[in-house]
């Protein structure tokens, strides 16, 4: 139905308002209210199967939302306990929030039917999608409330954000929102306002709405000391300062206006709650990448974003002695700033050489980077990125600097480029400007999606605070995305990608690589979700060229309450990365992930992937890595999980224990521990030649306000 825009946000005067789930206090009578969601997935432009409606006032302190979602099926719900930002698969309610009303990067609030919370970001340009799992989702932990009731008719959730948990003008008098819902056993994803597939990205959709007007100034300051305690097999670790494993830690935030926000942090215990997963690394061409999961690196990551993907790579920054970040948002105008003292540097990642381990070996960097994003007008933005690596002690140094722009050409087409150059000094390189550049372009329709890229890569360019593997290209590519809508129940969207694929030259004309990825797709009515891929490649390696054709399938869905699935498995020809004596070969993976919650306080997650390659006769390597992760709940803040590791590739195992106490952001308790052992192989010998390791640890933080 027609909602007038803009819209008022009350803000109600002495408000006695109980998180708990229920709109029944006097405030809420005052509250605006918001119905009429409309399908955006599957497919576009229906009533959903649920009604939902929002309630949404604020006072000079939060901003109040209340979720009634009802459902036909309640007893079809999928929910279940977990930590923060862990149950992306879950029924859903939440909102966006854009504070600046620029339309260029959003905050995101959601909970399940348990009030889980998952919260991030979403920013402009990498905002195709609104699922906390895919396009310019970035993770960001806010402090703020939910809570949730499961009802006869569905549940309910209740939010209280604190203004001072979200950069905002102090004058607060128009901010913009979207509310949205998703149904686990279904896939279908409703909001209020209605989304166009026909319009490029999800904020520039949002609706205005009347702001609460001048808020009173939060505290300026706040302090988080920790301290963390680790002892190993090796005795004390060295690698922060302390004394016998003891080692003391401080993150000041200072926020002298709403709109500015430094953030530093001195000896910080930058260990993850978590070990990386896994991953297959037999066989492969480039360096793996791996997700950011550290809380000083996430807060305000998402203003990095950049049409040159992976420019800013903060995993290269391994363990600070400190840093400092600045993130200001002014009007049109944002600006971040991220500044590190790293004692133990990674190498670089450009297959057109740069600094190797040796290189770095014993050494510190000094690693800067800056970026402006300016939106102007409608849809428009320029922006300015900065980045600088020096290592201390020696002549290797750094510096990369580029322009970059969006222009809309209306609501269903944008373009996007770049112009970049670096200069890197130091390990055989001769620190001459080498220049980069991205041109692209997308479309939007309601059955179709398409997306036109020329990029360029001089030989001699870098991103030694990125990860931009790739040198010494000219590239074209393009991907189209087609959709259709049956009018069959069982199946209510069919995608197909006919053309998606890249043509790649040399920068003296030689064609380096081509690749074509053709493929199908559908959601059924019941949530589940299947692709076919096929793949036809060629490429030139240590001299010689390589033609090779494979084919993929994956799907899975939450087909229970306590049951999800999801499986890829792929097979066909396949490169021997081997630069002694390359090849091809026949290549087999399969990679399973499950979720078995036989109770919302319990839950295990076993994973494997598994990956053979022959030739001829003869088996090159087969093998698994497994994960297996076994979570107890008490409340979604005081949790223990236990993970067991092994990785045939390299004959290791582990497994690491973690007791948790997480109140909210900031402020936590940790006990834990880890044992393993990589015993290694012919082809990957054991760097602790095969003795068991072993680890414990005990961590605590607070946060002060002041």
């Amino acid at each position: 139905m027609p909602i007038p825009i803009p819209m008022d946000m009350p803000k109600v005067v002495n408000a006695e308002v109980v998180i708990d789930g229920r709109a029944d206090e006097a405030a809420w009578s005052q509250a605006t209210e918001m119905t009429g969601f409309i399908t955006h997935r599957p497919k576009p432009g229906l009533t959903p199967v649920g009604d939902t409606r929002v309630l949404l006032m604020c006072t000079d302190e939060a901003l109040y939302v209340h979720f009634q979602a009802n459902d036909p099926n309640a007893g079809g719900l999928r929910y279940g306990l977990g930590r923060r930002d862990s149950r992306r698969s879950d029924d859903q309610v939440g909102m966006l929030l854009d504070p600046l009303g620029t339309g260029e990067r959003a905050v995101l609030f959601i909970a399940n039917p348990l009030g889980v919370q998952l919260d991030g970001t979403l920013v402009r340009g990498e905002d195709s999608e609104l699922v906390p799992w895919r396009g310019g989702w970035s993770s960001w932990d806010a402090r703020w409330t939910s809570t949730a009731v499961i009802t006869k008719d569905g549940y309910a959730v209740e939010f209280e954000i604190p203004w001072s948990s979200i950069r905002h003008p102090e004058q607060l008098d128009q901010v913009k929102m979207l509310f949205f819902r998703r149904s686990a056993s279904s896939r279908e994803m409703s909001t209020w306002p209605a989304l166009d597939p026909a319009k490029q990205g999800v904020l520039t959709q949002a609706v205005h709405m009347g702001g609460p007007g001048l808020l009173p100034k939060n505290k300026a300051l706040s302090v988080q000391p920790e301290l963390t305690v680790t002892h190993s097999d090796q005795g004390a670790t060295d690698d922060r300062l302390g004394i016998a494993g003891v080692a003391p830690g401080l993150t000041m935030k200072y926020a002298p206006t709403p709109e500015l926000q430094v953030l530093a942090t001195f000896n910080p215990d930058f260990s993850q709650v978590e070990s990386d997963e896994t991953k297959i690394d037999v066989n492969q061409r480039y360096t793996l990448r791996y997700e950011e999961k550290r809380p000083f690196f996430l807060e305000g990551q998402e203003w990095f974003s950049h049409p040159m993907n992976d420019l800013t790579y903060t995993r290269t920054m391994v363990t600070p002695l400190y840093g400092l970040r600045a993130t200001s948002e002014n009007g049109p105008v944002a600006m971040a700033v991220v500044h590190v003292l790293d004692r133990q540097p990674s190498a670089s990642v450009s297959e057109g050489g740069g600094w190797t381990s040796d290189d770095l070996e014993g050494r510190s960097a000094m690693t800067t980077v800056a970026r402006l994003r300016w939106s102007i007008a409608k849809d428009n933005m320029v922006g300015l990125i900065v980045s600088d690596r020096n290592i201390l002690g020696s002549d290797m140094s750094h510096h990369l600097i580029g322009i970059d722009g969006r222009y809309a050409l209306g609501d269903a087409i944008n373009i996007e480029a770049t112009i970049l150059g670096s200069t890197t000094r130091g390990a055989d390189q001769d620190e001459v400007f080498s220049p980069a550049s991205v041109l692209r372009a997308k479309a939007s329709a309601r059955h179709i999606k398409t997306m036109v890229e020329a990029k360029y890569i001089s030989a001699g360019f870098r991103a030694e605070n990125g990860f931009v593997p790739i040198s010494d290209a000219i590239a074209l590519g393009n991907e189209t995305e087609l959709f259709v809508f049956p009018n069959w129940k069982p199946i209510p969207r069919i995608f197909m990608t006919p053309t998606r694929g890249t043509l790649t030259w040399q920068q003296d004309g030689a064609l380096r690589d081509y690749q074509y990825r053709p493929g199908v797709g559908f959601w059924t009515k019941g949530g589940a979700l299947l692709m076919v891929d096929a793949d036809v490649k060629g490429e030139s390696f240590a001299d010689q060229w390589f033609d090779t054709v494979s084919g993929s399938v994956m799907g899975g869905g939450t087909w229970t309450q306590w049951l999800r699935t999801w499986v890829r498995a792929g097979a066909g020809e396949g490169v021997l990365y081997d630069l002694e004596n390359p090849g091809t070969g026949f290549k087999q993976q399969l990679y399973l992930d499950l979720s078995l919650q036989p109770f919302p306080m319990l839950r295990f997650g076993p994973s494997i992937g598994w990956e053979r390659f022959s030739q001829g006769d003869r088996l090159v390597h087969e093998g698994e890595v497994l994960r297996v992760k076994l979570e107890i709940f008490a409340t979604p803040t005081l949790w223990n999980r236990w993970i067991y590791d092994n990785n045939s590739f390299q004959d290791s195992e582990s497994i690491e224990s973690l007791l948790a106490w997480e109140h909210t952001p900031g402020r936590a308790v940790y006990l834990g521990g880890r044992t393993g052992v990589n015993r290694g192989t012919k082809d990957l010998p054991s760097p602790t030649k095969g003795e068991r390791e072993w680890t414990l640890f005990a961590k605590m933080s607070w946060v002060f306000d002041g």
